[in-house]
């Protein structure tokens, strides 16, 4: 996934409004890598999402996958969040998306090999 500064104009220019998606919070390393720090989605609009997350400036960078699905974004954001939650500053387990009966495929089965290995959704991390 590509890596974006997270600011308004960014943000603006490249989710179009009514996307919905998953998203990496986070900053640049020193080799010009990307450390995720934080987990989220929108199954609304994820434009107006990160522009939230934008006007806060705790993050100077960011990542986005769009899906098709609401049920798609809500098991991404499991997966990225069961592989990366040792290192996350969201800690807190992603809810199901509102009146809807998911549950998370990843609990079941969370175990240390998830850590640090590459997604098979969005890339490596």
């Amino acid at each position: 996934m590509e890596i974006h500064e997270l600011n308004r104009k960014t943000v603006s220019s490249a989710i179009a409004q009514q996307t919905i998606g998953t998203y990496r919070l986070g900053d640049l390393a020193p080799d010009g890598g990307f450390r995720p720090r934080y987990i989220g989605r929108s199954t609304t609009c994820l434009q107006n999402r990160l522009l939230d997350h934008a006007s806060t400036a705790k993050y100077s960078a960011f990542q986005y996958q769009k899906w098709d699905s609401v049920r798609e974004t809500y098991e991404v954001e499991c997966l990225w969040f069961h592989s990366m939650r040792d290192r996350l500053d969201n800690t807190r387990h992603p809810d199901a998306p509102r009146s809807l009966p998911y549950t998370c495929k990843y609990c079941a089965r969370h175990s240390l090999r998830l850590v640090g290995t590459a997604s098979p959704i969005g890339g490596g991390f």
